[in-house]
């Protein structure tokens, strides 16, 4: 004899709502931690945003575009005091043969809020020498300063530390 007709309702909700869940899970973007993106940053700086264009989907890519006037350099070099034309470009979650991705982002979440007149923290990655733009790793907000200028901090001291051993070999 089989389960009764309530016990079934209820095992094929709960299985239901299981697979339903674990779809959405599998759906979801994952944010690299500050620590790797700050590795692969070639420059860190506090910004002023200026002017934030609308964000533009293209397949499974979404970008933003807007501009930013550097304030103060907290790695790296900006050789410009004007503002700078930046890009941040994210996969979306999507499918692929049939299986869900979820794509793993530098960002923090929040390039997509950026205002004019905020200030944040941007971390570069490389410049696209022909559309003159450079590509944003990552925006914090000011309130990860602190944070930041420590990481960086134990960044540089790490990286002295190899070039000492390297001259000692």
């Amino acid at each position: 004899m089989g389960m009764p007709l309530s016990l079934r309702k209820i095992f094929f909700i709960l299985t239901a709502t299981l697979i339903i869940s674990g779809q959405a899970n599998a759906m979801q973007i994952m944010y690299q931690s500050l620590d790797e993106v700050l590795g692969e940053a070639e420059t860190v700086f506090v910004a002023e945003i200026g002017s934030v264009a609308e964000p533009v989907k293209q397949g499974n890519f979404i970008h933003v575009d807007f501009d930013a006037r550097p304030l103060k350099v907290l790695y790296g070099s900006v050789q410009s005091e004007a503002p700078l034309m930046l890009t941040y470009t994210q996969v979306m979650p999507h499918y692929r043969e049939g299986k869900a991705v979820s794509p793993l982002v530098s960002g923090s979440g929040s390039e997509f809020d950026l205002k004019q007149g905020d200030h944040v923290i941007i971390l570069l990655g490389t410049q696209d020498v022909h559309a003159k733009r450079w590509s944003v790793l990552r925006v914090e907000a000011m309130t990860q300063l602190e944070e930041i200028q420590r990481k960086l901090s134990d960044i540089h001291a790490e990286e002295q530390t190899n070039k000492n051993d390297q001259f000692a070999r």
